[in-house]
């Protein structure tokens, strides 16, 4: 009896689902016109990216990168992020993420004017330069600004390069709170 019944009830769902899929509206046959695409200026595409890297002289010293992607997070997740591992060179670079991890290579979403931390390390005093070497599909109108807290300066990294001096009696000309990148 159970076998007979349940047959029934399949066969009348069956049914119902064939009839309630003879009754859907057809689509008009009116032709798709294209719309144009919105270009946005104030956006960053996913891929996006830039490099900094920071030397004294002409001597490269050390390189941080930033690649943009808008399903990443602020904060250090290991499967996106490079994490940093100083070495024994003269100078250090990294970005900081929201929760202080420092990274080589960082993902972030692109979010206008966040700005991103940096850290510089130095072995000794003196004139280091911060430049930014590699923009890749950064568009144009969006600027790539340095933040020097501590001189109270800041400089369109696309224009030019930063020098700064570092003394290492005093922790403020270097570290984590001293320079920040933010894009507008």
């Amino acid at each position: 009896m159970k076998p007979a019944l349940s047959t029934i009830v399949l066969i009348i769902l069956f049914a119902s689902c064939i009839k309630g899929v003879n009754n859907l509206p057809l689509a008009p046959n009116k032709p798709v016109v294209a719309q144009p695409i919105a270009v946005q200026r104030d956006t960053a595409p996913d891929g996006s990216a830039f490099k900094i890297m920071i030397q004294k002289d002409s001597a490269q010293l050390d390189e941080t990168m930033v690649i943009y992607n808008h399903t990443a997070s602020t904060m250090y997740i290991n499967t996106q992020d490079a994490v940093y591992f100083p070495g024994f060179g003269a100078a250090s670079i990294s970005s900081l993420t929201s929760d202080g991890y420092t990274c080589a290579i960082q993902k972030l979403p692109y979010l206008q004017e966040y700005p991103i931390g940096l850290q510089v390390g130095m072995k000794s005093d003196g004139i280091y330069i911060l430049r930014l070497t590699y923009a890749n599909q950064i568009p144009k109108s969006i600027r790539v600004w340095l933040k020097d807290k501590y001189m109270k300066d800041s400089l369109d990294m696309r224009v030019g390069n930063y020098a700064f001096q570092v003394i290492k009696a005093d922790t403020n000309t270097y570290g984590r709170s001293r320079f920040s990148v933010v894009l507008r």
